[in-house]
């Protein structure tokens, strides 16, 4: 651990600003300059973060970039996700991918009005653990919800989504193409890309033979609404993040012993659903469900359309062959 107290001492640290900045005179390791970086600590959280160059990194790292690791009492580090990595050969001790550096200073919401409206329950709260910051460090993620995705008891990504609606985003990007200055997304995601990724997999418990297969998280969750699905029920919900399936994500879904899957993607995808039914019929029984309104997707859907959509659903090539154009 880093000791506040020692680490003030020993760097002739001072207090600026508010939220508990604190700094010294000494340049910026990073850039050169003076005046113009802090070191946070927030408790488990110690970052460095320099305001004019924007070098943003762990207390660690600052450390050993100025070559003070003696200040560290033992032997790890803290990333600003506080996961812990050996100082030794900088491993990380959990995470089958990689280290994923969480958002800084995330806040939980526990009873949030608008994600208790799209269905969110106890236990989506528990797996997806919503949180939101209003760190200085995070400015991009203002008026962000983000949600930590999970495999096992690892977080493996996160996802943030904006608070403003669809028809918001649409007159932002037209405004920002006027203007010649980049929108503000509708979504955020940390670096690592989704591909090797299954979101909503720890919802598979060991009697679920079907999974259904959506495109996004709201998706997921208004289908687990819709149809009561909790964790470990013989149906469950899993989205890919898009209409898309790796072979990664196959064979995540393939470890877990599933008899069938059921592509929900959304009514635009229709290329993309065959594509996906041609991986994954390889490795299991599937079927594919065809939404008939092309601007509607499983997040907006009303239980008459999904049961339609889901009643519907058909093995690849007959799926195929009856999405042929100039075939009825």
């Amino acid at each position: 651990m880093i000791d506040k107290d020692d680490l003030i001492d020993a760097l002739a640290l001072k207090p600026f600003g508010q939220k508990g900045w604190i700094r010294n005179r000494e340049a910026c390791p990073y850039c050169g300059k003076p005046d113009k970086w802090g070191i946070l600590i927030e408790g488990n959280s110690k970052i460095f973060h320099c305001f004019r160059c924007g070098e943003k990194t762990s207390l660690f790292n600052y450390l050993k970039k100025i070559g003070r690791v003696d200040l560290c009492e033992s032997d790890y580090k803290v990333s600003k996700n506080n996961l812990l990595k050996s100082v030794e050969n900088e491993e990380p001790i959990v995470n089958e991918n990689e280290v994923i550096e969480l958002p800084f200073g995330l806040k939980p919401l526990t009873n949030d009005a608008y994600l208790n409206s799209r269905g969110f329950t106890q236990e989506h709260y528990a797996e997806f653990e919503p949180s939101y910051t209003d760190s200085p460090l995070e400015e991009n993620l203002n008026n962000y919800i983000v949600f930590k995705l999970k495999q096992g008891e690892s977080i493996v990504g996160w996802l943030a989504r904006s608070r403003y609606t669809k028809e918001w985003h649409k007159q932002n990007l037209r405004e920002s193409k006027k203007k010649g200055i980049p929108p503000m997304l509708r979504y955020r995601n940390s670096e690592n890309g989704f591909v090797k990724i299954v979101g909503g997999v720890n919802f598979i418990g060991n009697e679920t033979k079907i999974v259904i297969v959506v495109e996004g998280l709201f998706d997921k969750i208004n289908v687990d609404k819709l149809l009561d699905l909790r964790k470990g029920d013989v149906v469950a919900c899993v989205f890919t993040f898009g209409k898309k399936i790796s072979g990664d994500q196959a064979n995540i879904l393939l470890s877990l012993e599933i008899e069938t899957l059921i592509l929900l993607y959304d009514g635009d995808a229709m290329e993309q659903s065959k594509e996906a039914s041609i991986t994954l019929g390889k490795k299991f029984k599937v079927l594919v469900a065809k939404i008939e309104d092309k601007t509607l997707d499983p997040g907006d859907m009303d239980i008459t359309q999904l049961s339609k959509a889901l009643g519907g659903a058909t093995d690849p090539m007959n799926f195929y062959l009856n999405n042929i154009e100039g075939i009825s």
